[in-house]
């Protein structure tokens, strides 16, 4: 008999519309469930080791005396059932601005557009094959592209860019495209070819024929901070064979909350990576029609050490070697007596941010403020070799207000370390912590329906 190997498993994260629903369309790529760079909320997630997000449940065993020995006397019942699980990823743009806007709850998305209104305005597309020249290039050393593509569709049509990217060198993308809508290039873009743009598969023609516009985008601005309630999250794991012997199904997990994440920073490690670690619970699971594995993200992977510290106000604190940030959130699964075995809704407790660093240990700064229970105002940064323009690449910003608890003096390769635990109070700045992502990841992956 044929057995499934585990590196056939793939797994799906969505953002809901409200709490147990799922946006539609993942899997024929049209509306809110397709993948982000077909305009909607659907991330493929590339974890570190197998994905432990699975069904759980209460199986009850009945004891009691029945005039013998054996303690359980009675067939087990089932009681609650319910989803829970973690999984450990790389860090990347898409995935880590979700979970950050999971656990923290509230998310501003900003768009930098280029100068020019559009690149390209309401282009009819009444041919197949139709070549399109830009008449505006984008700016600034690279651009993302939107395509709002409008009007009748005559079958799937796809569009196929060429021209040179923000790096300088020579790329191609194509996009498949089910619909009319907002779709988005996974390349940031410094100038396209002469006809560097060509769809295939739109030919009707007269007055409902399709046309397009092309927007240029220098990147997209994401602000995560704290709020009363957060979002709830779909998953979908693919190519596990708990879910039956045929390869057309798969498990849909809704309702999910994070419990906790943690972003981890081994930045005195030469090959470190920034890495992301959440946990979650939710729904029981409900089998679906399953789709294909796609090509995993294009997204890059952030390597640790392209990291800096800095505090109150700017001062540099280059002495980190390592820098570890945790979210409690405190939302878990709400059970009430309601007529099912499953969660009811989602509550949303106290939120904590907490984390610990070890820095090189050079004068009695962190001594003086532990023993002082004073402030420090940290902004970490991670940055990325990840161009979006000539000056700008892909990054993550925290704000966070801290103060010590723990101090412990340690030696490390001969070196004076100083290994401190902190955590942050609510702050008028930045509340319990304010993270900002720049990438080329659109608002729409994040439920914005405007950007």
């Amino acid at each position: 008999m044929p057995i499934t190997a585990v590196f056939n498993q793939g797994q799906y994260l969505a953002i809901e519309t409200d709490r147990g629903s799922a946006p539609s369309g993942g899997r024929s790529r049209t509306g809110a469930g397709a993948e982000w760079w077909y305009g909607g909320r659907r991330i493929p997630i590339i974890t570190d080791g197998l994905p432990g997000i699975d069904d759980k449940q209460e199986t009850v065993f009945p004891t009691g005396h029945a005039g013998v020995r054996g303690a359980n006397q009675q067939a087990p019942v089932v009681g609650r059932k319910w989803s829970e699980g973690d999984f450990s990823a790389p860090v990347v743009a898409d995935l880590l601005t979700a979970i950050l806007y999971g656990a923290m709850g509230t998310l501003s998305s900003n768009m930098v557009p280029s100068l020019g209104p559009s690149l390209l305005a309401n282009e009819p597309i009444a041919a197949t094959p139709k070549s399109l020249v830009l008449g505006t290039q984008p700016d600034a050393g690279g651009n993302v592209l939107r395509f709002d593509l409008k009007g009748n569709q005559s079958g799937t049509g796809t569009v196929s860019i060429s021209g040179i990217d923000s790096y300088g060198n020579g790329a191609s993308e194509t996009i498949n495209m089910a619909s009319t809508g907002l779709f988005y290039t996974r390349t940031s873009w410094s100038s396209i070819a002469a006809s560097g743009i060509v769809f295939t598969g739109w030919s009707v023609v007269g007055a409902g024929a399709a046309s397009v516009t092309i927007f240029g985008i220098r990147n997209f601005t994401h602000t995560v901070s704290g709020a009363s309630k957060a979002p709830t999250f779909t998953f979908e794991r693919i190519g596990t064979p708990q879910a039956g012997n045929t390869a057309s199904v798969s498990f849909i997990h809704p309702g999910m909350v994070i419990t906790e994440m943690n972003l981890n920073t081994p930045a005195a490690t030469p090959d470190g990576l920034f890495m992301l670690d959440a946990t979650f619970e939710g729904d029981p699971t409900v089998t679906c029609t399953a789709t294909s594995l796609n090509a995993a993200s294009t997204l890059k992977v952030w390597p640790a050490w392209v990291f800096r510290l800095t505090r109150d106000g700017g001062t540099a604190y280059n002495r980190a070697t390592d820098f570890n940030l945790n979210i409690s959130t405190g939302a878990r699964n709400l059970f009430a007596g309601a007529g099912s075995q499953g969660p009811q809704d989602s509550l949303f407790d106290k939120q904590e941010v907490t984390g610990d660093m070890t820095v090189y240990m050079q004068d009695e700064f962190e001594t003086l403020r532990w023993k002082g229970a004073s402030n420090m105002t940290l902004y970490a940064r991670w940055y990325t070799d990840w161009k979006l323009t000539a000056s700008q690449n892909v990054e993550l910003g925290a704000s966070l207000s801290i103060y010590y608890e723990n101090l412990e003096v340690d030696e490390d390769d001969g070196a004076f370390v100083l290994k401190a635990d902190w955590r942050t109070v609510q702050d008028a700045n930045f509340g319990t912590g304010q993270f900002q992502v720049v990438s080329g990841i659109p608002g729409t992956c994040f439920g914005n329906t405007v950007i």
